[in-house]
């Protein structure tokens, strides 16, 4: 991604400032000039139509894991869970997060609460260990 930026921009800055700016190698950047480009497969193109549909049908809550098990479980179709990740990135796709809850004990444990007596329990000792 970093690489893609610095190729479109490197007629107006060098590389270096380029490769300064973005926190990569220039050495990097050659590295990826020289790699042959990926071409996707059918079974990319396969795989990340089931995934985004997949996604869209449960409105984006679904992470890599589950994707791939929900997959297994109703189509049949197994895929690893690292593959469905990396598919995911690729397509920019992201599960949403839930906050965690916060209970209503949170808020009684500041110092100083004394918790109601339910049990009506004696807690009144006349002598120490006496009671």
């Amino acid at each position: 991604m970093y690489f893609e930026a610095i190729t479109s921009l490197r007629k107006e800055y060098t590389v270096r400032q380029l490769a300064k700016a973005f926190n990569v190698s220039p050495s990097g950047y050659y590295d990826y000039l020289k790699r042959p480009q990926k071409v996707p497969s059918e079974r990319d193109w396969r795989d990340k139509e089931m995934i985004q549909c997949l996604y869209d049908e449960v409105g984006g809550t679904y992470g890599s894991k589950r994707i791939a098990g929900t997959l297994k479980e109703q189509d049949g179709y197994v895929i690893n869970h690292k593959r469905v990740a990396h598919l995911m990135r690729e397509m920019s796709l992201s599960s949403k997060v839930r906050k965690k809850k916060s209970s209503a004990e949170k808020k009684h444990i500041a110092a100083g609460y004394i918790y109601p007596n339910l049990l009506n329990r004696d807690f009144n000792a006349f002598f120490p260990n006496h009671k």
